[in-house]
C-alpha cells in the first residue's frame, strides 16, 4: 500500500475522469490505473464505478478516502515541516530531480561551478523521466527540478502559480543518425525525399518542440515514424542502430558525435534552441535552499 494511492483516488474524485486526474498527478493514465487496481486489491473490493460518466467512488472508495485524508494531510505536513526544520539547520541533502540527459551530461559541471562559487553542497540527484521528475518535484520529494523550459505545460494551472523558474544553460535540439562507411549521413534531412524518423511523439515537451519548431522547415514530404518513446536514452539507441533520424539534446549525443558514432543529419537550420532552467517551488525554500535559490538569482 502506498501513500500515492490515496492521492490518485482524491484526484479521480475531484475530476470524474482517469484521464484528467492522471493530467493532475502528473503520471501516465496507465500508470494511475495500475495503482487504483493496486489499492482495490489492497482494499478488496472496487473503489471506484468506472462504468459512470463521470467516474465516481463507490461508496467503499468514499468512506475510505474520508477515513484516510485527514491522516495522511497530517502524515505529510509533519513529514514537510521535519524537513523545512532539518533545511533551516542547514543540516540537509540538497535534492535535485532532472532528466537524464540533464543530469549525466549538464549538472556535474554545473554543480562544480556552483560549489566553486558558495562552497560545497551535499547533493543527492534523480535521474528519471520527465513524468517522474515532475511528480517528485510536485510531491517535494526534492528542492529542485533541472529541466529543459519547454516542459511548461507539464504543470498544471496552479503548479505554475506556486513555481519560479531560473535559466541556469543552453543546449541545442539537432537531428543526428549513423553514418555510412564514408562517414556520412545515412539520412540526409535536407536532400532525403523520404525520412525515416526516430520521435518523442507529439504529446511530449521535445516532440511538441520537434512539431512546431522543425517539421515545417523539412523539405522532405514524406516523413515515416519509425518508433517513438518519451526517454531520450531510447532514442538515441534507435538512432545508433541506423534505422532512422532523430532530433535529440546536443549534450546528449556529443560524445556520440565525437566518436562518430552519430553525425549531423541537418544543418543549423532545422537545429531548435533548448534552455536549461532550475525550477523551486515558493513554498518550499528554507535555509540552505533558499540560500542556493537566492544566489542563482542575483548571478
Amino acid at each position: 500500500m502506498n501513500i500515492d494511492w490515496f492521492k490518485d483516488l482524491k484526484a479521480i474524485e475531484q475530476t470524474g475522469s482517469f484521464s484528467k486526474a492522471s493530467m493532475v498527478r502528473h503520471i501516465s493514465q496507465p500508470a494511475l490505473t495500475r495503482r487504483i487496481k493496486s489499492l482495490e486489491d489492497w482494499a478488496e473490493q472496487p473503489l471506484v464505478n468506472r462504468n459512470n460518466r463521470p467516474v465516481s467512488l463507490t461508496n467503499a472508495g468514499n468512506a475510505l478516502l474520508a477515513t484516510c485524508s485527514e491522516f495522511f494531510e497530517m502524515l505529510e505536513d509533519q513529514r514537510l515541516d521535519l524537513l523545512n526544520r532539518q533545511a533551516a539547520n542547514h543540516q540537509t541533502i540538497i535534492r535535485f530531480a532532472a532528466q537524464h540527459s540533464i543530469a549525466w551530461h549538464f549538472f556535474p559541471d554545473w554543480l562544480r561551478d556552483l560549489e566553486m562559487e558558495i562552497g560545497p553542497i551535499s547533493t543527492r540527484m534523480r535521474a528519471e523521466d520527465l513524468s517522474e521528475c515532475v511528480a517528485s518535484f510536485v510531491e517535494q520529494e526534492v528542492n529542485f527540478l533541472l529541466a529543459y523550459d519547454v516542459i511548461y505545460p507539464e504543470f498544471s494551472q496552479d503548479l505554475k502559480n506556486q513555481v519560479e523558474s531560473l535559466h541556469v544553460g543552453e543546449d541545442k535540439f539537432v537531428p543526428v543518425c549513423a553514418p555510412d562507411a564514408e562517414g556520412q549521413p545515412i539520412f540526409n534531412c535536407n536532400e532525403a525525399r523520404t525520412l525515416p524518423l526516430i520521435s518523442y511523439g507529439k504529446n511530449s515537451p521535445l516532440g511538441n518542440l520537434f512539431e512546431q519548431d522543425v517539421r515545417p522547415k523539412l523539405r522532405s514530404q514524406n516523413i515515416q515514424l519509425i518508433y517513438e518513446n518519451s526517454m531520450s536514452s531510447t532514442l538515441l539507441n534507435w538512432a545508433l542502430k541506423g534505422v532512422g533520424v532523430c532530433w535529440l539534446p546536443h549534450r546528449l549525443v556529443h560524445a556520440d558525435i565525437t566518436r562518430h558514432r552519430l553525425v549531423l543529419a541537418g544543418d543549423e537550420h532545422l537545429f531548435a534552441d533548448l534552455n536549461i532552467s532550475i525550477f523551486s517551488k515558493t513554498n518550499a525554500r528554507f535555509g540552505l535552499v533558499s540560500d542556493i535559490w537566492r544566489h542563482l538569482a542575483q548571478s
